[in-house]
């Protein structure tokens, strides 16, 4: 019995050519094996399942640069209060969790990002538990363990407990579901797990996803020894020097820096630090939402694009952002609801939420494209009322209109993960 499955729809919307009317995309055993004219493809495959859409939307799943599913249900939290003060009521929030209700706020977020069309993720986590969780589930991303600053004398002893977790990760990894390291800030990580983070990335080529430059209390944090940021992290701040260093360059003069670092937020770079960025082939992926509720700032995209920054837009978690809806993040990096619309070209656009993460997290080969021979990655859109597809350019719909409640199908490695269609059942279900 033939195991293709078509799926086609009013028009295709491939991210590395241009769209195609009357499109259809054939797969097989998880990968894409053809796309073109809906009639091409079915004389092609005469055997095949067939899942005709009819007039949506056909384009590559969402790549999301930077989530943190495990605080995915701590939206009590999202209360809009500064930067400083957000923080504490979060440890506060987590501080009491058993490790059942992380593995459960982990899963949740997994299943609502399926749910917004998102199939690949960078996320972070001082636990395993969200790679657990996406091991569980067959999820694809980048999963990042995240190390702090250490309190004990012997830092040596902490080090190696961190490298045992790594380890332990390692073994629990497979091609689709990776291991990356976070040193978490500027200013929560000492010197010494700084060094062995780089380190430890280096030597065993892994993802390095840091928040930096996210507010101005962190640039303050490292110039001065009298900020806010230094009485709140007092255990840590003692073995974290000052610095006339920006706070990127400060993370670079220790190496970790290449074309596997995935800056995240980088509200306050400066425009070297931007240049810098492009020059070592790193990424940058902005969280829109979540840094306008905890007051960091708005990233001026311009600056990061002018510069050719492999630019991101992500999500953040419900903890500090609006949620796991990367259309909406996509318009406010583009400032769009404020109206003061940042114009770029709308393929340009969706490349920061398709394309650019899937390069960012490694995964440039699996997803962020419809392409012969990547993975079975895709999701269909419901279309704004008055679009013509003779008329209108699809992207430009896209980028302006569409929302994550408009995905009414995802299919990650060709299984149906979520379906608001009667006639598609849901085949491989997050639990």
């Amino acid at each position: 019995m033939d195991s293709t499955c078509i799926i086609s729809a009013r028009i295709v919307v491939t991210m590395c050519s241009a769209p195609i009317q009357n499109g259809a995309v054939a797969f097989r055993d998880g990968r894409i094996i053809s796309v073109g004219h809906k009639s091409e493809i079915i004389r092609e495959f005469e055997k095949a399942r067939i899942i005709d859409v009819g007039d949506f939307i056909l384009m590559p799943s969402l790549v999301n640069a930077h989530t943190h599913i495990s605080l995915s249900d701590a939206g009590e939290v999202n209360t809009k209060k500064p930067f400083a003060e957000w923080l504490m009521d979060l440890i506060a929030w987590r501080r009491p969790l058993a490790d059942s209700d992380i593995l459960t706020s982990s899963t949740n977020g997994l299943r609502e990002l399926v749910r917004n069309g998102i199939t690949t993720i960078g996320d972070s986590d001082l636990t395993l538990i969200p790679l657990q969780s996406a091991l569980a589930n067959s999820f694809r991303g980048v999963f990042c363990f995240e190390v702090f600053g250490l309190l004990n004398l012997i830092q040596s002893l902490g080090i190696w407990k961190y490298k045992r977790v790594l380890k332990k990760a390692d073994r629990l990894a497979n091609e689709i579901t990776r291991i990356g390291i976070s040193p978490h800030t500027p200013y929560t990580v000492t010197p010494a797990v700084l060094r062995f983070a780089s380190s430890y990335a280096n030597q065993h080529k892994l993802p390095v996803s840091m928040h930096v430059a996210e507010s101005r209390g962190e640039i303050e944090f490292m110039r001065s020894r009298k900020c806010e940021y230094r009485k709140m992290f007092a255990p840590f701040e003692r073995r974290i020097p000052t610095t006339e260093l920006t706070p990127l360059n400060y993370v670079d003069s220790y190496g970790v820096i290449n074309n596997r670092f995935i800056c995240a937020h980088g509200v306050h770079l400066t425009d070297d630090e931007f240049k810098l960025l492009a020059k070592r082939s790193a990424s940058l992926v902005t969280c829109p939402s979540s840094n306008h509720n905890l007051h960091a700032g708005h990233l001026d995209i311009r600056k990061p694009l002018d510069a050719s920054v492999n630019l991101c837009v992500g999500t953040d978690s419900p903890a500090s952002g609006d949620g796991y809806d990367l259309f909406h993040e996509l318009r406010l990096a583009l400032r769009i609801p404020d109206g003061d619309e940042i114009s770029i070209e709308p393929v340009k656009a969706l490349e920061m939420i398709t394309t650019n993460p899937a390069k960012a997290l490694g995964f440039e080969d699996e997803a962020g494209t419809i392409e012969t021979g990547k993975s079975a990655d895709l999701i269909a859109l419901k279309m704004p009322d008055g679009f013509n597809c003779d008329a209108d350019d699809v992207h430009d719909v896209i980028v302006q209109q569409i929302s994550g409640d408009d995905v009414m199908l995802t299919i990650s490695l060709g299984k149906v993960r979520h379906s608001k269609l009667d006639d598609v059942s849901v085949e491989n279900p997050v639990v």
